[in-house]
């Protein structure tokens, strides 16, 4: 039997403890550190029992334990213990606790939706983006198109706990540097760096200079202005004829 030493779950949603048993045995349930009272689920030759004062809880075919629109007091320790067929059996303890998701995706500085934002920023500069208020602690790193031409100088991360919450807040900034090409416009994404048990979606950003743009406008306007002209014949100062 392998079961994960810790679950996170989100408050009103259902939350399931997952444990791989690989044999056909009987499993239960319990709230709590101790197997010496009545199990909250069961299940016995392939058929699940559930008692009345469950209310919440659920097993399904596969022995893992279901709990229905979590509550604060479902948060604790749960047993569960497998029966073999020769009558050997296992146990673990597994820690449930309540997820904090306030957003669904990192916030990229100067953005306000996940994956529609266009930002004006000079050639040089830093771009961070962060989650604020969460449980459990999940790491951030900014990721840059590799299509762009843009030299990252410095990546740093930082996370911070607040005790009074019980949360965390974390963050991801590059400083970058960009050189002018008219071809590709710089895109990041800002994604998790670890197992993100509250499955958070990317953020992305495309990022646009005024110096950058202004540079494309004039060179593309005097390409566009040589070879509109290319051919023609024109007299240079003094009467000398010359051609583009």
């Amino acid at each position: 039997m392998d079961c994960p030493a810790k679950v996170y779950v989100e408050l009103g949603k259902d939350g399931i403890i997952n444990c791989q048993i690989l044999n056909n045995g009987d499993v239960y349930w319990y709230k709590g550190n101790s197997t010496k009272t009545s199990p909250i689920v069961r299940l016995e030759n392939g058929q699940k029992k559930i008692s009345q004062e469950s209310g919440r809880y659920d097993i399904d075919e596969e022995g893992s334990l279901i709990i229905k629109k979590i509550e604060e007091q479902n948060y604790g320790f749960y047993s569960v213990v497998n029966f073999h067929a020769n009558d050997k059996h296992e146990t673990d303890q597994i820690k449930v606790e309540i997820a904090v998701k306030p957003q669904t995706c990192p916030v990229i500085a100067g953005c306000n939706d996940c994956n529609q934002c266009v930002l004006s920023e000079p050639k040089e500069g830093n771009i961070s983006c962060s989650i604020t208020g969460i449980r459990p602690l999940v790491h951030l790193s900014i990721v840059i198109d590799s299509r762009s031409n843009v030299q990252v100088t410095r990546s740093v991360s930082k996370e911070t706990y607040d005790p009074m919450t019980d949360t965390w807040n974390t963050t991801a900034t590059i400083e970058y540097s960009e050189s002018y090409d008219c071809t590709s416009l710089l895109q990041l994404r800002c994604v998790t760096e670890n197992e993100d048990p509250l499955q958070f979606s990317d953020s992305v950003a495309n990022i646009t200079s005024g110096n950058f743009l202004k540079f494309c406008t004039v060179t593309s306007g005097v390409r566009f202005l040589l070879g509109a002209l290319r051919g023609w014949k024109f007299l240079w100062g003094g009467g000398v004829p010359f051609t583009i």
